[in-house]
């Protein structure tokens, strides 16, 4: 079973499944780079990371099926949770391991998260008032943008 948790932009975002989640099983974040590295590492629950990808990838392609293959080969072993900063829902990352797990067979339960881009329109406080598109910078080249609305 492989278990990826959307682990939001904050500690006040993350459920208590996911946390019991975190705490049950092995554990890969995406980054060191986020709030789950210092927390888990408080608590004295140990983790991997992919840091060491982002670091020999040519391309975020390239990034995301090394990272699918590293969770693929880990949860053909044992359960394993795979938590990255922010949702789930849009992420390239997300669709290739989502792919790779059907491949290979692997059971995979998804924990949406809240994305950078809600918690910051919450902060704001144009939550309500805001419909705003949310674009990563891989998409940017080819999108088309209205300024206008």
């Amino acid at each position: 079973m492989l278990y990826l948790i959307g682990a939001g932009a904050a500690l006040c975002h993350l459920t208590q499944k996911c946390w019991e989640l975190l705490t049950a099983h092995p554990v890969m974040l995406q980054t060191r780079n986020c709030y789950l590295a210092p927390l888990l590492t408080e608590r004295g629950i140990p983790f991997d990371s992919c840091d060491d990808l982002y670091e020999a990838a040519e391309d975020f392609d390239e990034l995301n099926e090394a990272i699918a293959e590293r969770l693929a080969a880990r949860a053909k072993e044992e359960d394993l949770v795979y938590a990255l900063p922010g949702a789930t829902s849009g992420k390239a990352v997300c669709r290739v391991i989502a792919g790779r797990a059907k491949e290979a067979g692997i059971a995979l339960s998804v924990f949406a998260g809240v994305s950078f881009a809600e918690a910051a329109l919450a902060v704001s406080g144009l939550f309500f008032e805001a419909s705003p598109r949310t674009l990563y910078a891989a998409e940017l080249p080819g999108a088309a943008l209205d300024v206008t609305a």
